[in-house]
């Protein structure tokens, strides 16, 4: 019996010893396979902000072709213009070149002069800012609002109680000189008395971002510029690279 038992605390030495060597072992590849793991998330993360990096830096020089021709010979001003708004209220200069350019080219389409529609589209990519920021909603959201009711579409604008319907826009015009007590409004017409009407109704708005910029809203706001912004550069440095690497 004792043979037996002396034997017995043979075999569960052994298969401790075992189990002790399954789990080192395990333990060992655990971290192989993790440290490995990190790696390649860490090299995929790389990749993967590199190449939103890139398409930033895309989708900017898209951008900037669009603001050159939309802005002519008023380009290098507003240019200007835009780099001292952002150094005054934390505002990308590329995001004001980019939605006054947009703006500018849709109000030159509907018959303003060059210098009226450069104007406006500035006038726009601002307000646009400070209902952003009154509102606390997005900036590309307030714009898009703003440009459907210059469209004709005031809907959005009225979500935000900015009442921009065909009788203000009218009496707007009116008021302001636009066009004749009575007349129709040409399309041009309508566009400045749009604008005016916007102008007067946001009034509260106007100025916000400026008046509130330490806000932890607008802070966040102008950090998340400088992110897009870095990231910007960044792709614009590994464009030279697609080129080579790309047919």
């Amino acid at each position: 019996t004792s043979k037996f038992n002396s034997e017995i605390a043979k075999v569960q030495s052994q298969i401790s010893g075992l189990d002790k060597n399954v789990k080192n072992t395990s333990t060992n590849m655990t971290k192989s396979f993790g440290s490995l793991a990190a790696k390649v998330i860490s090299v995929g993360a790389i990749i993967k902000a590199t190449a939103s990096s890139i398409t930033r830096a895309m989708n900017y020089i898209e951008d900037e072709n669009l603001f050159q021709v939309s802005m002519k010979k008023w380009a290098d001003s507003t240019r200007d213009w835009s780099k001292q708004v952002q150094d005054s209220v934390g505002v990308s200069a590329a995001w004001l070149r980019k939605y006054s350019g947009v703006m500018t080219n849709m109000t030159a389409s509907m018959g303003l002069a060059q210098d009226q529609a450069v104007q406006l589209g500035r006038g726009v990519a601002l307000l646009s800012n400070d209902i952003a920021s009154f509102y606390n909603i997005s900036a590309e959201s307030a714009f898009e609002k703003i440009q459907s009711a210059m469209a004709g579409m005031p809907r959005p604008l009225q979500e935000l109680g900015i009442m921009v319907r065909d009788s203000e826009v009218k009496q707007t015009a009116y008021a302001n000189g636009i066009a004749r007590t009575g007349e129709e409004l040409n399309t041009q017409q309508k566009a400045l008395a749009t604008y005016r009407a916007i102008l007067q109704r946001a009034s509260n708005a106007q100025g916000d971002l400026a008046r509130i910029i330490n806000s932890p809203a607008n802070q966040m706001r102008m950090l998340k510029t400088s992110i897009i912004d870095l990231g910007v550069a960044i792709g614009t440095m590994f464009q030279p690279l697609l080129s080579v690497v790309l047919p």
